[in-house]
């Protein structure tokens, strides 16, 4: 009997599998099933990680990205491709994890294609368990299968309760507020009447809203203090796809007169329209022309002088939709070649957008002449940010890149000088450039001392400078206008050639922090310098940091850097303490365990030759390094207590 009790308790759910995956209707029954016992199979597939600002409605939160204990259902897809999912009911006990999937082999996750996940449901559950999961999905191919993939957080077992229920299709769409007639700056947006937008602001959006689609809807512009929709400033009537987001501008002018020329008040939509790029490190971008005054405009790349668009009419989207370029900072040349009033130079930032992953409407908004319109808006370039419903305006004129970008433009700097002034704002990576050793984005603090720590190069400067007769130097960063530096010291054989690079030391957070600027400034002492030679600095923001701070280079004495032929350390295995002699003045002492935590740290100013004890009688027995760190020199010893 108790064989067989644990073979029942301990028996895999029958939809552990996807292949194995448990039928559920649309509109049909609940289910409750049991992962008590599930596994997880080979290569199984997770979600990706959520989009601020709430990363558990799209995705696992808190990291939980692994699958712990998941079972699996399939359904089929009505006809109008619309379903909510839902585990937010009465027999679930289990914080659930949602995701949904479509495959064309259930036996090879390489094929699985991920729509959709959620966590926890927006404002809670009320049946069930508190943090259930439940999520609305619309634009499925009606009659296709999918996989619905069930997990728990943290690995909990136990019932879990899951229905599928057909639902009216959805849209999103942003409307953009781009008219300049002042007589209408803010308006409401109705749709079939009801209130869905209010008071938008010119030059602001509604960022992205869900409207119904696949049926025919009538949007009206109206005048801000609206009660209804019947006086609208402007009607409008179409159907959206639920296979597609889009982009509704306002163009035109209202007022009868004040206004020359006046383009008549209009709505101007832009199909499969993205709120991330699809490749990582590309940036898609849609330009807008919303100049009344132009003729068609060009486009151009004024560093490279390649052609994005040609002929951009006013009210007009890019010719080819988005145009998909690095994520990187460059200029842009506007113009209409036959107008010379009509050209404009404007500095794109981009760069930064390697981390968001976001895709961006570029509008050109204002007037050319605004005395002969009413003295409206003057010519902008304005970044839509479709997050937050604001405009952001780009600087004109084309971006002024530092000289010291390049390797071979290295800036000079003198030992013992001030400080230098610096700015890596519009600093880029070179094609191929190397780097120092750079940690994944979870390694141990401790580790960011002598190595850089987040796994990228993202807007690099680069220094020289000559070695002092002392063959000792510090670097650092630390001072009042300073951001998240990276640093590192590297001889360079051919500054055309990154693999001639051999780097020496490194530095991303100084150790005891910065208290001057930021707390993660750089500091980095190195010696064993040959006296007169030239040595390069690379210089990154951590994560993409990016500003204006300063750099300096001091000479510092070269006397006892060779700690390893110094510092003796003992006993080694070690039970209630280790003691250690050799210790140069102002060392700091760092026990660090196997997963990274530091659990001592002390400094010693005391004169050389001092003997220091550390109470190990405290600490799990197990292996821990033992780092130790002078002006000049570290060590590290791997030390086990017993």
């Amino acid at each position: 009997m108790l064989s067989t009790f644990c073979l029942n308790a301990f028996a895999q759910p029958a939809n552990d599998n996807v292949c194995d995956a448990e039928v559920i209707l649309v509109d049909g029954s609940s289910i409750v099933t049991d992962n008590t016992g599930a596994t997880t199979q080979t290569s199984e597939v997770t979600p990706p990680q959520g989009t601020p600002p709430e990363p558990c409605f799209t995705a696992w939160c808190d990291g939980d990205q692994n699958v712990q204990a998941s079972v699996w259902f399939q359904f089929t897809a009505p006809s109008n491709g619309a379903i909510n999912i839902n585990t937010c009911l009465p027999s679930t006990a289990l914080d659930t994890q949602i995701a949904l999937w479509s495959a064309s082999d259930c036996a090879e996750f390489n094929t699985y294609l991920f729509i959709k996940a959620n966590d926890d449901m927006p404002n809670d559950c009320n049946l069930g368990n508190l943090y259930s999961a439940s999520m609305f999905v619309y634009g499925l191919t009606a009659d296709a299968v999918y996989y619905i993939q069930v997990d728990s957080y943290d690995g909990a077992e136990g019932l879990v309760e899951i229905e599928v229920v057909s639902a009216v299709p959805m849209t999103q769409i942003n409307f953009v507020h781009n008219s300049v007639d002042l007589s209408i700056n803010a308006v409401d947006i109705r749709l079939g009447g009801e209130l869905i937008v209010d008071n938008l602001m010119f030059r602001t959006n509604s960022t992205f809203i869900e409207i119904p689609a696949d049926v025919e809807v009538n949007l009206t512009i109206n005048d801000s203090n609206s009660i209804d929709d019947s006086e609208p400033l402007l009607d409008y009537i179409s159907s959206f796809s639920s296979q597609q987001i889009q982009i509704a501008t306002l163009t035109g002018i209202y007022s009868e007169s004040g206004y020359t020329p006046a383009p008549p008040l209009g709505l101007s939509v832009f199909e499969n329209a993205l709120i991330y790029s699809p490749t990582p490190g590309i940036l898609p971008l849609l330009f807008f022309n919303g100049v009344t005054e132009t003729n068609p405009l060009d486009i151009q790349n004024a560093e490279t002088l390649v052609l994005l668009n040609d002929d951009l009419a006013y009210g007009d989207y890019s010719n080819e939709g988005y145009i998909f370029l690095n994520a990187e900072n460059f200029s842009v040349h506007i113009f209409n070649e036959f107008d010379p009033d009509a050209t404009w130079n404007y500095c794109l930032p981009f760069s930064f957008a390697n981390q968001t992953g976001a895709a961006f409407t570029l509008v050109l908004s204002g007037f050319i002449n605004p005395v002969n319109n009413s003295n409206g808006a003057s010519v902008g370039l304005f970044a839509v940010n479709h997050f937050d419903g604001s405009f952001v305006e780009l600087d004109a004129g084309v971006c002024e890149f530092p000289d010291n970008d390049d390797i071979c433009q290295a800036q000079m700097l003198i030992v013992d000088a001030p400080p230098s002034s610096f700015d890596n704002s519009f600093a880029t990576v070179q094609l191929n450039e190397s780097s120092p050793y750079n940690l994944p984005n979870n390694d141990p603090e401790v580790d960011c001392l002598t190595e850089w720590c987040d796994g990228t190069l993202d807007n690099t400067l680069w220094f020289k400078f000559i070695a002092p007769p002392t063959n000792a130097v510090m670097v650092t960063t630390c001072f009042d206008t300073t951001f998240d530096t990276q640093i590192t010291i590297c001889s360079v054989g051919n500054c055309s050639d990154f693999s001639t690079v051999t780097y020496l030391a490194s530095n991303d957070d100084m150790a005891g922090g910065c208290s001057g600027g930021d707390t993660y400034a750089s500091n980095l002492i190195y010696a064993n310098l040959t006296p007169g030679a030239e040595y390069h600095i690379q210089l990154d923001g951590w994560e993409g940091d990016i500003g204006p701070s300063q750099i300096e280079v001091t000479s510092v004495s070269s006397v006892h850097s060779n700690l390893d032929k110094l510092i003796s350390i003992f006993p080694n295995p070690a039970h209630d303490q280790i003691t250690i002699t050799g210790i140069t003045p102002n060392s700091n002492v760092s026990l660090i365990d196997v997963s990274g935590k530091i659990v001592y740290r002390g400094s010693f100013s005391e004169s050389y030759g001092s003997i220091h004890r550390l109470n190990t009688n405290h600490l799990t027995p197990g292996v821990y390094a033992l780092r130790i760190m002078n002006a000049i020199d570290s060590i590290t010893k791997m030390i086990v207590i017993e």
